[in-house]
């Protein structure tokens, strides 16, 4: 969602600036529960998110130039793969955000929910019947209505995500695709399956890659999204401290799921190019290590709605506190509840708060700027010297910077929208970028190899190697499999130019593809909306 957009609440919402993206509960059968539901104005989001959307068209950018730069004759790497995180996370919070500020009924299709935080059935949920810090009746709060919501979820990125594929299967056939090696039609019927399925990351891509290779994140928050019914509700009662220990939690459990599935698969599979692909794939872009980013999301959405108008618990100042969840060394156990107050009384106010916050999302931001152009640094130095991954960074730097950007996600909505990085992703063109960010994501990859196509093929099929990896071959053998290998490679670098054309045809597209395709499919698409939350009379 795009700031403060207007939304259908009931009407206790709306009293205390509540809303929802759209109502997703079917009528009470109970006669009396039916009664409590009444008509309500349209009344805004109660976390700004308007500097999100800016926050989006800016990452969009940078991994549309960082595929271009990469998979061109430069071969820089920019660290793309660490805006990933940064993505999942937006997903979460603004999800907690939209659906998660109206009260939800807690039903047992929703328990036992263990992952990163307390299980809904865990003693510290002592009354079901608290949900966001106020008291309702559980018994006649609407369900979390899964199927409407998935609907919603399939039009927002179905018609672009099924366009970026049409866009990139040509190349299934010349040589050029990223899905199968091979150019036999029937070699890539289990990758359209998986595909069409949104199922390629849930099997680690052993049918395949997407034949679009950024659709593998709508793959994985297909799946994530599917868990949200039994997340949301839970997280709607857990205390402030709890969500706040979850965000610990998660930081490092997707720390481990990210680090050994790398090492495990790199140490059976090998340290080839096509071994590292394989392994960094399966720890970094499969649903089960993407979980914990994406309740990290979750529980700060739910933690900036719920403090809406007093100061927002965190984490204690100290060493690396913006990096993980440490002071100085050792893992926080009882983080502060409390901002540092800048009046002289010690008293927190709101505008201490912003303040807070507004300084916070500048230097954030600028440490992980930094960071990121050290660690780009460091692999493009590794590239050169032929390791195929660098230095790794796009794996432990994947690992190491989600907390630093989910303090990035909280700030801008935090800090009044005065700070320095606020302004810039305020501008036309950031929120203009931001609108079209979805786009640019999913389209611009086909579009890399259409250029290697033409400028390098001549418009001629590439037949694919018999093997990318030569180091079981000795001799002559050997080095006719490399020169094979290196001319195979070379046909699919995108010469200089690309750089900038790439761009210039992408975002064009993006612009009329949002509004002449995306737009009226999606309205056409979505969940009709239903009947308003319960009102006040829910309230036990």
């Amino acid at each position: 969602p795009r700031g403060r957009e207007e939304m259908a609440p009931s009407p206790l919402l709306a009293a205390e600036g509540r809303a929802s993206e759209d109502d997703e509960s079917p009528p009470p059968p109970d006669p009396i529960a039916r009664a409590l539901l009444t008509p309500a104005p349209r009344q805004p989001l109660p976390v700004d998110m308007t500097t999100h959307t800016g926050l989006r068209g800016v990452a969009a950018i940078w991994i549309m130039v960082f595929h271009c730069i990469i998979f061109s004759d430069a071969q820089l790497d920019f660290q793309g793969s660490s805006i990933m995180p940064l993505f999942i996370m937006l997903s979460g919070f603004s999800l907690a955000v939209v659906y998660g500020a109206r009260p939800m009924k807690l039903t047992d299709r929703g328990t036992g929910v263990c992952c990163c935080g307390p299980c809904s059935t865990d003693p510290k949920i002592e009354n079901p019947n608290i949900v966001n810090g106020r008291e309702f009746r559980n018994d006649v709060l609407p369900e979390f209505h899964w199927s409407r919501f998935m609907q919603n979820r399939l039009a927002r990125v179905g018609p672009v995500y099924y366009l970026g594929l049409l866009i990139a299967l040509p190349l299934a056939y010349v040589g050029y695709n990223t899905s199968v090696p091979s150019n036999d039609p029937m070699d890539h019927i289990p990758a359209y399956f998986s595909s069409l399925t949104f199922s390629s990351t849930i099997f680690s891509f052993a049918l395949g890659s997407p034949l679009n290779g950024p659709a593998w994140t709508v793959c994985t928050l297909m799946v994530l999204w599917a868990y949200s019914y039994r997340w949301l509700p839970t997280a709607q009662r857990l205390t402030d401290e709890q969500l706040i220990q979850g965000i610990v939690n998660c930081f490092w459990l997707q720390l481990v799921l990210l680090f050994i599935p790398f090492i495990v698969v790199l140490i059976v599979i090998g340290g080839s190019p096509t071994g590292f692909w394989v392994a960094f794939a399966t720890a970094t872009m499969n649903p089960l290590t993407r979980a914990p980013l994406f309740l990290m999301g979750v529980y700060a959405g739910i933690l900036c709605q719920r403090h809406e108008h007093d100061a927002l618990p965190w984490f204690k100042e100290g060493c690396f506190t913006n990096w993980c969840p440490c002071r100085g060394l050792i893992p926080c156990i009882s983080p502060s509840t409390t901002i540092p107050a800048d009046a002289g009384d010690g008293v927190v106010t709101l505008a201490d708060d912003q303040r807070y916050w507004g300084r916070k999302a500048v230097f954030v931001s600028l440490e992980l700027f930094i960071a990121t152009l050290a660690v780009s640094a460091l692999d493009t130095a590794g590239r050169m010297s032929s390791a195929p991954g660098g230095v790794a960074g796009a794996i432990w730097f994947q690992a190491i910077v989600p907390l630093a950007q989910l303090t990035v996600i909280v700030s801008v909505t935090r800090g009044g929208g005065g700070s320095l990085v606020d302004r810039a992703l305020r501008t036309p063109l950031a929120l203009w970028l931001g609108d079209l960010s979805m786009n640019i994501y999913l389209l611009h990859f086909p579009f890399i190899y259409y250029v290697c196509f033409l400028a390098n093929g001549n418009g001629q099929v590439l037949d694919y190697p018999d093997t990318m990896d030569c180091s079981d071959k000795d001799g002559q053998e050997k080095d006719d499999c490399e020169d094979e290998v290196e001319d195979f490679n070379e046909h699919r670098t995108m010469p200089l130019w690309g750089i900038a054309a790439v761009p210039a045809i992408v975002v064009p597209l993006s612009w009329v593809v949002h509004h002449a395709f995306e737009k009226p499919l999606r309205n056409r698409l979505r969940a009709a909306p239903q009947a308003p939350a319960p009102s006040a009379a829910a309230r036990a």
